[in-house]
């Protein structure tokens, strides 16, 4: 059976039509992606906190690891533009530093490097979107310690 070459045209035009729209992310896909606008953190009495402010909700992941001690949140499909800073020093009894940088394309980790902690808590807030990272040197939690703050400090995208 022999195939004439409109046929043949045909299916090309098809294939590649399919493989564009399989592969090439369509613009609406490449504007969700959040932007870190900026890190801040401030030291309070039993607990440091951390907020990762965006310029729109974003998926995330988080951990804690061992040796060193430190937690680890992955901003999925996320975008962190080169003029935010990348390590910020906190240097309070709790949290040593905070570090920023691409892990995949997509995705954006902030590491915080752990002095002294028994828990810590992450949730996010919308309107205006980030993402919030509690850190107790107690076992407390934060309704039964003195919240008023002591030292903050706030990097903001220029």
């Amino acid at each position: 059976m022999k195939i004439s070459s409109r046929v043949k045209i045909g299916v090309l035009f098809v294939f590649i039509a399919v493989t564009f729209y399989v592969f090439v992310p369509s613009q609406s896909v490449a504007e969700y992606k959040p932007e870190i606008k900026g890190i801040n953190w401030t030291a309070m009495d039993g607990y440091t906190r951390v907020v990762i402010d965006l310029t729109a909700d974003a998926e995330f992941s988080y951990h804690r690891i061992k040796n060193p001690d430190r937690i680890y949140i992955d901003l999925n499909r996320s975008v962190l533009p080169p003029n935010v800073k990348k390590t910020l020093s906190v240097g309070d009894r709790i949290i040593e530093r905070i570090r920023v940088s691409h892990f995949t394309v997509n995705i954006v980790r902030v590491v915080i490097d752990i002095k002294k902690a028994k828990k810590y808590e992450v949730y996010k807030l919308s309107d205006p979107s980030r993402v919030v990272i509690d850190v107790y040197d107690t076992g407390q939690g934060a309704a039964n310690l003195n919240t008023g703050p002591k030292e903050s400090r706030a990097v903001k995208a220029v």
